[in-house]
């Protein structure tokens, strides 16, 4: 007879959807340097920030668009939801 898991138990579902979502930002990673890759290979122009400035990248040349603001540091709180 099989056991059917309690709401607080995990299952192998939710494990594995674990184990997946932990992967979501390194191939997300990937794929973006894929693409830029791609598009640096075909000639098309890039746009990214460098070194706190927006820059485009065309056949090498990088052309500044724009000095960003500096960068604000950010805390990071949770909000406690009372029963």
């Amino acid at each position: 007879m099989r056991r059917i898991p309690t709401s607080g138990e995990p299952t192998m579902a939710t494990q594995d959807d674990d184990r997946l979502e932990a992967d979501v930002p390194a191939l997300a990673l990937k794929a973006l340097k894929e693409a830029q890759q791609r598009a640096a290979q075909a000639g098309h122009t890039r746009v990214l920030v460098r070194d706190g400035r927006l820059v485009s990248i065309r056949n090498g040349t990088i052309t500044l668009l724009k000095q960003l603001p500096p960068r604000k540091k950010l805390t990071v709180r949770s909000k406690r939801i009372s029963s």
